[in-house]
């Protein structure tokens, strides 16, 4: 088609060219067809379809069938070899091997990138299950609730890579329990209204964050409550008419980050809130807020 199009535009390359290129390319795709026809079904699910169009495309293409052929039965050889292999394998050892590395060790033999032959990934599966066994034999050991701290990301690079190593998750799923612990008591020191202050994504953060401390999760809340009763007590003051035009959400973003912005600028004041301040719709974005604090 590009070359009918360029031929209708600028009369290049000449008509009698693109006849001829055509005439190649349905000679080539016959005697595709004829070849894949031959081949074993295993083999001809093996041959690689980009190049079998690169061939179509360019009579000049450095690609002949036969390497195409001769790559595509290499292909097949290797994932009888390796289902051979696995066959004398646990399914659940099987199992460890994912599918990228199984069509890996299979495209290896045209890929020079590829280095990894049937022992390495027979190694790398008993290791796997190996390790996959150790962390279930130390599993019984914790509580419920430490295991179910542990996520099942980090259980299966440990038993992907080795890493982390099991006493280390062991130790960030108790300090993870410690640190919920401590949260739980703090938090039921404070009154209700005071506690719905805080979102469950800010008291997850406290838990699962070091460097977040469970006394600022509690200042933020007793923040917030004192910002509330102060926007209270303002509203009594205001009449009707004003109360009316001032947005909920502006009050609400005032008492969550004790500031609002309007084009461009922070405010901090309520009183210069409530004095008419016009703010942008979407002001109540958090990310816009912080950004701005």
């Amino acid at each position: 088609k590009d070359l009918v199009d360029k031929y209708i535009k600028v009369g290049n390359p000449s008509l009698k060219f693109i006849l001829c290129q055509a005439h190649k390319y349905e000679a080539r795709t016959l005697l595709v067809g004829q070849t894949l026809y031959k081949l074993k079904p295993s083999i001809r699910s093996r041959v690689n379809v980009d190049k079998i169009c690169a061939f179509l495309e360019s009579s000049e293409s450095k690609l002949t069938l036969a390497s195409i052929i001769e790559e595509a039965t290499q292909r097949d050889e290797r994932a009888k070899s390796l289902e051979m292999r696995f066959k004398g394998l646990a399914k659940t050892v099987r199992s460890r091997i994912t599918k990228k590395e199984v069509k890996d060790f299979i495209d290896s033999c045209s890929n020079i990138d590829i280095d990894i032959d049937i022992d390495t990934l027979t190694e790398l599966a008993l290791k796997r299950e190996s390790r996959a066994k150790r962390l279930e034999m130390r599993f019984k050991l914790l509580s419920k609730g430490v295991k179910s701290r542990i996520s099942k990301n980090r259980i299966k690079a440990f038993i992907m890579t080795g890493y982390p190593s099991i006493a280390t998750m062991a130790e960030e799923a108790l300090e993870s329990e410690r640190r919920e612990s401590e949260v739980k008591e703090k938090l039921a020191t404070l009154s209700g209204n005071v506690r719905n202050h805080l979102t469950q994504q800010e008291i997850d953060e406290a838990i699962v964050n070091n460097s977040f401390d469970s006394s600022e999760l509690v200042k933020m809340a007793v923040s917030r409550e004192d910002r509330a009763i102060h926007v209270k007590n303002k509203l009594f003051t205001l009449t009707e008419t004003i109360r009316c035009r001032i947005r909920k959400q502006t009050l609400d973003m005032f008492i969550r980050y004790g500031a609002v912005v309007s084009q461009g600028e922070l405010i901090t004041s309520l009183d210069s809130i409530c004095s008419g301040f016009r703010l942008p719709h979407q002001f109540h974005q958090e990310n816009f807020i912080l950004r701005a604090l």
